[in-house]
């Protein structure tokens, strides 16, 4: 048997660390499988909702699957991002907030579920 040289010692260091990386088994569920939506916390027709619109399209190319956009108008997007936070953790249900509402609402309205205790939301 040869002794060990340094290439020897490189190769089995580097499969060692692309083992665990590499697929075993089950794979994953490929994303996504259903329509996806994103949810704005402005009006149609605004530069929130022009802005979403040309993201889902661009996603729904790259996906395969269609990209809705929804608009929930109401209490600078308070009301946006609680259906958001109260929908599944799916990552079906995305939330487009390109204003500062949703930092000015959480240091002026209390209570509001979307906010963590430090006054940062999630």
């Amino acid at each position: 048997m040869r002794p060990l040289i340094r290439r020897d010692v490189l190769r089995l260091g580097a499969s060692a660390a692309v083992a665990p990386m590499l697929p075993w088994g089950a794979a994953a569920q490929s994303y996504p499988a259903r329509p996806v939506r994103i949810v704005v916390g402005t009006a149609p027709g605004g530069a929130a909702d022009i802005f979403a619109r040309l993201i889902g399209d661009w996603l729904s190319r790259q996906f395969g699957q269609p990209v809705v956009i929804e608009n929930r108008t109401g209490a600078g997007g308070v009301v946006a991002a609680e259906m958001v936070l109260r929908s599944p953790a799916d990552g079906y249900t995305l939330f487009l907030a390109i204003s500062s509402a949703s930092i000015v609402n959480a240091s002026l309205r209390d209570g509001l579920d979307f906010v963590t205790d430090t006054g940062r939301g999630l």
